[in-house]
């Protein structure tokens, strides 16, 4: 096992990473929480990294744009922009013959597994105390808000919520495995019944009981840990389709294997599509028909204005006039915001 200490450029932005390498064609990409590091609270991610590397599945801490040992400013952050941060360093290692595993933490974890409904390859996704946005940040986008000593943009959180992280667990395909702690100081009732309603059957939602979000005893760390690795270990392919000798052999000197002509007059074979092409196929068209629906504006109370309109005699109408256009106003922005993420990722 080895370890490596570097920077790279992924997303636009110069990221420092720590790969801990077993060797094994396997790798677990680490999504810190936002004020956070690619060490995790309390060197979370550093032993969880030594767990893995135990079981000869690698690793790779990263800090986001912003954060650590990255490039960057922190109030400058985005939740779209960690996400395809995300997104960007699964290509990477996918494209080397790495099968690819999430592990997130608070917002890390959120991030995570939007990341993983934009990448069909993920194997699986481990994610710790996730922290939902279920409800508009209503403050200018550029405003600053103050989280654990610093402060980002309003933008953060909006994005967040425009992002629907709960619907995208929904139709992620990719088992999960989801930790929700009960004592979690950012997490309230109604995103952890969120998370529950939205998990797939094939999702592994679990409740803890008497964890906060951070800052866990080691005892706890051991238990989370533990049951964190066996997840990623179990649902990892057990062979990896590419090998990395063969990745990391020049293009030039790789073997050049020619399919045999057919013969003049002879229909020439159709390929029969393997599991994966017929997956990708499936999710392709599952995509278009549902790129084809026209997206569903959020419900406006429009009975209870009535009643405060009636109430007051009429007064309440010029209020309940600017709230019903604000209400469609957010809404039409949070789609704009949604089209220009689906076509910055569609360009890579």
């Amino acid at each position: 096992m080895t370890k490596t200490i570097h920077g790279k450029t992924y997303n636009g932005h110069d990221i420092a990473c720590v790969l801990q390498d077993a060797g094994k064609g396997k790798i677990v990409i680490f999504c810190h929480d936002l004020c956070s590091t690619s060490t995790g609270e309390n060197r979370f991610f550093v032993r969880a990294a030594q767990a893995l590397a135990a079981q000869g599945i690698s690793s790779l801490r990263f800090d986001q744009f912003g954060s650590g040992n990255s490039d960057g400013d922190f109030f400058q952050s985005g939740f779209y922009d960690w996400v395809k941060t995300i997104c960007a360093i699964a290509d990477d290692y996918r494209s080397h013959g790495h099968a690819v595993a999430l592990l997130g933490q608070g917002v890390g974890a959120a991030a995570a597994i939007a990341a993983a409904a934009e990448k069909p390859f993920i194997s699986a996704v481990v994610a710790c105390a996730p922290r939902l946005q279920l409800e508009d940040f209503p403050a200018p986008p550029e405003s600053r808000v103050a989280e654990k000593g610093q402060q980002v943009q309003a933008r953060f959180w909006q994005e967040a919520y425009t992002a629907r992280v709960a619907e995208k667990l929904a139709a992620l395909k990719a088992p999960v495995y989801i930790m929700q702690c009960m004592a979690d100081e950012y997490a309230d009732e109604k995103s952890r019944k969120a998370i529950a309603e939205k998990a797939a059957p094939h999702h592994v939602v679990e409740s803890w009981e008497g964890y906060a979000q951070s800052g866990w005893t080691a005892e706890q760390v051991q238990q989370v840990i533990g049951k964190g690795a066996a997840f990623l270990a179990q649902h990892f392919p057990e062979q990896v389709q590419v090998s990395q000798a063969t990745v990391q052999q020049p293009a030039q000197q790789r073997p050049v294997r020619r399919q045999p002509r057919p013969q003049e007059g002879a229909q020439e074979a159709t390929p029969a599509m393997g599991s994966d092409d017929v997956q990708r196929k499936i999710q392709q068209i599952l995509d278009e028909e549902r790129r084809k629906q026209k997206p569903k504006k959020p419900p406006f109370d429009y009975k209870k204005h009535m009643n405060m309109t009636i109430v007051t005699g009429g007064l309440w109408l010029p209020v309940w006039i600017a709230m019903s256009l604000h209400h469609d106003y957010k809404w039409r922005k949070a789609q704009r915001d949604k089209k220009q993420w689906q076509e910055d990722e569609r360009r890579g």
